[in-house]
């Protein structure tokens, strides 16, 4: 602006209306409340991932992976946690396969690993890059999401892995 025009402000006063009334999150959402079952040997950590099926609730707070059904009744777990070669440092994001087992990721050890839930390492794949999250695409492939891998050119990229040759396409 030229230092020689005016600047008029003008100022508008806005009514602002008291609510009479609560607002509920049933009035625009469905909304349903599970109680998951917790024992001395079911505790979970700060949740980090969450995803469902028709028939179960899968989570898991790094450590563990864990499944309910949706009264939340308890169903098992996995827990492969550790530096072996058929355990995982920790769970980055994971997915469910058609058969019901589950893929694991850890982004600290660069590592894809299939478990079945009576923690049986299936697969695993070494995928040398630091992946943040997968997506399933069919029993064939699986998408590795790279956020801010700043080595090797992969910063927030898309990766189609072949999971039966645990090589890029």
């Amino acid at each position: 602006k030229d230092s020689t025009e005016s600047t008029n402000i003008h100022q508008i006063d806005v009514p602002v209306e008291n609510l009479s009334y609560a607002v509920k999150v049933s009035d625009f959402a469905e909304n349903l409340f599970i109680p998951l079952e917790t024992t001395d040997s079911i505790l979970l950590g700060k949740i980090t991932t969450i995803h469902t099926t028709e028939r179960y609730i899968y989570l898991t707070d790094r450590t563990s992976l864990y499944k309910f059904q949706y009264n939340g009744q308890f169903v098992e777990r996995i827990k492969k946690q550790g530096k072996g070669p058929k355990e995982y440092i920790e769970i980055s994001d994971f997915q469910i396969d058609e058969n019901g087992n589950a893929w694991i990721l850890s982004r600290t050890s660069q590592s894809l690993n299939l478990y079945s839930w009576n923690n049986e390492l299936i697969q695993s794949f070494n995928i040398g890059i630091w992946a943040d999250n997968i997506h399933l695409i069919n029993n064939n492939q699986m998408i590795l999401y790279t956020n801010n891998e700043r080595g090797n050119g992969n910063n927030h990229q898309l990766h189609v892995l072949n999971l039966k040759t645990g090589k890029e396409e």
